[in-house]
């Protein structure tokens, strides 16, 4: 049986990252000041910096991504503040905690995003809003969702294993495997992806690295990492 795809690297900007489960999901715990705000404006007396983490901010069905909030006030900027979003339909945005005191330092809130398996693929924006007594201020940052999507996890000790272990596609979808390796102080974090029946392999990567695929014959794929064979687990795909 012949086996064909097409497949296309891309690279992010490397941070600390950090993976749990929740109520049958992936959170991924994102870290960092580095950002970049799609738009930011600010009214009344006062304003603040809102960083969002660093790249990428991408989701999937019944994926959860939490980065940690970090909201930068001018000297002028005192008092309480609410902290809201507003977000597409089909998205769901948590804000932990809501509500923040201004003292002159900087503040953290967590931030949870996820979207619906009806969310169609595509670049999306979420608004987030920082207001208080005499001003506010509003950032947008963009959210890429892709229809597949798979995470190559890491742990303390060596690399963790592909998650979902399984998924079921369409010939014709293209699947995302994304590194969240960072690696450790006892192994370097380094990952890759084979599809053994397709007798395609990815490049090497490391924290943040994506490479997709593109299934156009139905059937059982196998999928492993070569640089850890001995460690992980293979995966499947099954096209149909």
């Amino acid at each position: 049986m012949s086996m064909n795809g097409d497949k296309a690297p891309l690279t992010f900007a490397a941070g600390v990252l950090v993976v749990v489960m929740m109520a049958g999901s992936l959170a991924y715990f994102q870290h960092g000041t580095g950002s970049t705000n799609s738009s930011s404006t600010s009214s009344g007396t006062g304003s603040v910096l809102i960083s969002l983490g660093q790249k990428p901010r991408l989701l999937g069905p019944d994926v959860a991504m939490n980065y940690t909030m970090t909201i930068i006030p001018t000297l002028n900027t005192r008092g309480n503040a609410n902290i809201s979003a507003a977000e597409p339909q089909g998205f769901r945005v948590s804000i932990n905690p809501n509500r923040v005191s201004f003292s002159g330092s900087d503040v953290a809130v967590d931030v949870l995003v996820s979207s619906s398996g009806l969310v169609a693929p595509g670049t999306y924006k979420i608004q987030f809003v920082v207001s208080w007594s005499t001003g506010s201020t509003n950032s947008s940052f963009d959210f890429r969702v892709l229809k597949h999507l798979v995470v190559l996890l890491g742990g303390t000790t060596g690399p963790g294993p592909f998650v979902p272990s399984s998924i079921s596609v369409s010939r014709g979808d293209s699947v995302a495997w994304l590194s969240l390796d960072a690696g450790s102080d006892e192994y370097g974090g380094q990952r890759s992806v084979r599809i053994v029946e397709a007798n395609v392999s990815s490049p090497t990567l490391t924290l943040y690295s994506v490479w997709s695929y593109t299934f156009n014959t139905a059937g059982a794929f196998h999928v492993d990492d070569p640089l850890n064979s001995a460690l992980v687990r293979p995966s499947t795909v099954e096209v149909t």
